[in-house]
């Protein structure tokens, strides 16, 4: 049974098979819609055309989690018209920043916007969204961490969907995190855009699993990153110890591309030009399939959500041990690639196996 917002022992009761058939209902919704705009798409040329950067090799339609943001939306407005949750104080201008944030990034994926004029967009979305939810009386530096924290990951999102399934599997363990998470602060809204969000990605993911059918798109992966950086900040005004077990979800994600922006900054190169130095395009290139690389960083993703959410917990909580596994993790990944690019240098350095290849 879910509660409404108002209070995590008043509000509105919601039956748990409601939930369970409106999310199988996203879930359909969203498969069957990411097929007919694949279609749709390939029919306007809409195409991810491969480049020297590219880590597929055939022309792909794009835009597809378009459906997840229509779906998520339509489930969370259904939701407040038939009572099941009662919109948060600040939800509208949240909501709006979202969308706009959605609007951008598809006219982005029709005809490049410069990253100038993006980063401005996503700074004053994530600024009004701060205000939304804390007010005036939040302190100048947290509020600029905030926003830093927002656009951040609405940017690492973006960076990181760069190979089939691996933004649409990290929604869905993030959705899922999120949506637990929100359910033990009382935010009933929150919980249900997750576990929407969560279940759209399912469907979408069915369509981008390598090989992928049709792409993501900056449409979808601007959006997530900023409604999940949204989601944790609000979490955080009611418990902190919840906010950070749910931002563990994001872990690989914040890790990848907060590494690979270091390394390009000590190396002095340019951080706004497109790169193939992710650890996850790494990987790719030392020759693991798109699924392999995918199923390792969502399971570094739930490994992460698990130990978060349960370091979270009353009974559990001050036991850092838990949190260990997120930096043996990351620093595996990162030996992983190490070792997958030491041996691939070694291989080639043969004469005879240079000239096979």
């Amino acid at each position: 049974m879910v509660r409404g917002p108002s209070s995590p022992t008043k509000g509105p009761l919601v039956p748990t098979l409601v939930i369970l058939t409106a999310l199988a209902v996203c879930f359909a919704a969203s498969a069957a819609g990411v097929a007919m705009f694949a279609r749709w798409a390939a029919g306007r040329q809409l195409l991810d055309v491969p480049n020297e950067r590219s880590s597929h090799d055939r022309p792909t339609p794009r835009g597809g989690g378009a459906v997840i943001v229509a779906v998520a939306g339509l489930s969370l407005g259904a939701a407040i018209v038939a009572g099941m949750v009662e919109p948060a104080p600040g939800s509208f201008v949240v909501a709006a920043c979202a969308v706009i944030i959605a609007v951008v990034s598809a006219v982005d994926d029709v005809r490049s916007l410069p990253s100038s004029l993006r980063l401005l967009v996503h700074t004053i979305c994530a600024a009004s969204a701060v205000m939304a939810i804390a007010g005036v009386s939040l302190p100048v530096p947290m509020a600029v961490l905030a926003v830093l924290w927002i656009v951040g990951l609405t940017n690492a999102y973006n960076f990181m969907d760069g190979i089939d399934g691996i933004a649409g599997g990290q929604a869905i363990i993030a959705g899922a995190a999120l949506a637990l998470a929100s359910l033990s602060a009382g935010l009933s809204g929150q919980a249900l855009t997750a576990s929407a969000l969560a279940a759209g990605s399912a469907g979408f993911l069915l369509h981008n699993w390598s090989p992928a059918r049709i792409f993501m798109g900056d449409v979808a992966s601007a959006f997530l990153g900023f409604v999940f950086a949204v989601m944790v900040l609000r979490l955080a005004r009611d418990s902190v110890p919840l906010a950070l077990g749910a931002a563990l979800s994001l872990w690989p994600f914040v890790f990848d591309t907060s590494l690979t922006i270091s390394r390009r900054a000590w190396r002095r190169e340019n951080l706004l030009a497109s790169h193939r130095s992710h650890l996850y395009q790494r990987l790719v290139i030392s020759g693991w399939s798109h699924a392999r690389v995918a199923a390792l960083y969502i399971c570094a993703a739930a490994a992460g959500a698990a130990a978060g959410l349960g370091w979270a917990l009353p009974r559990a909580r001050g036991s850092v041990l838990i949190l260990v596994i997120v930096p043996v993790m990351a620093g595996a990944i990162w030996m992983i690639v190490w070792w997958r690019e030491s041996s691939a240098r070694l291989h080639f350095a043969d004469p005879q196996d240079r000239h096979r290849h």
